[in-house]
């Protein structure tokens, strides 16, 4: 028997990084699970590994800065659950580029995934929520959330976002007993943070990330944390 027994859990950006570790975690420990990318190699490989674990595991192919298409995956979701009873927003993008030389284009495809995304995914799983006035909603910000970083400035502007609007979401949905916690990692050892060369012994694992949104889902329903701060030791103290 598993901690999570019952439970369904809907996480975007499930197909690799952080994504894959919070899925397989919560796999792990008896829930199902429905993944959601905009690649469905990877959706399809994790969700093997989900149901190897003995647990429900579907995916569907988003581009969760559509929200027809959001609209859709959370329908496919709770068809394919019965129910959406955690809500992990993992999925996001980052650009490096200082503002002056940032195309319209770029800014916008930022804040259309990481800050608009996550509020459409949301919006779209909260009347089950709220009618069963039970649930959890996961917000993977940032660092990038809490502090400047140069040639990151539509990233940490998304990033402050998703803080911002965690924190107001957390105080209206409390009369429904749906608790909203907003994770803000360091660098993380994802294939994006590879891409633009941390210094070595900089970054934590994924899996250090899962461990803490477990940690946040296991507590009693008449307490909550409302965000939590994680980064390696001696890595760019806030």
């Amino acid at each position: 028997m598993g901690f999570f027994d019952g439970m369904s859990v809907l996480v975007t950006g499930g197909g690799r990084g952080i994504g894959r570790a919070i899925a397989l975690a919560y796999a792990s420990e008896g829930a199902d699970l429905f993944i959601t990318s905009r690649t469905e190699k990877e959706l399809k490989e994790v969700s093997e590994e989900i149901k190897s674990r003995g647990v429900k595991g579907g995916y569907y192919v988003c581009d969760i800065s559509d929200p027809k298409q959001v609209e859709k995956m959370v329908d496919e979701a709770n068809k394919f659950m019965g129910k959406v009873d955690i809500l992990v927003n993992n999925a996001g993008i980052f650009i490096m580029s200082e503002a002056k030389d940032m195309s319209i284009n770029e800014w916008q495809m930022i804040i259309n995934v990481n800050l608009n995304g996550m509020f459409y995914c949301t919006h779209f799983v909260l009347p089950g929520m709220i009618e069963r006035r039970f649930g959890n909603i996961i917000n993977i910000s940032s660092m990038a959330g809490k502090k400047f970083y140069l040639k990151q400035s539509a990233y940490v502007a998304s990033k402050f976002g998703v803080v911002g609007f965690s924190k107001t979401l957390a105080a209206e949905l409390r009369p429904y007993n749906i608790k909203v916690h907003v994770i803000c990692p360091g660098g993380v050892d994802t294939q994006l943070v590879k891409q633009h060369n941390f210094p070595p012994g900089s970054t934590i694992k994924p899996e250090e990330i899962a461990d803490v949104v477990l940690f946040l889902t296991k507590q009693r329903r008449e307490i909550t944390i409302d965000e939590v701060m994680i980064r390696r030791i001696g890595a760019d103290p806030f």
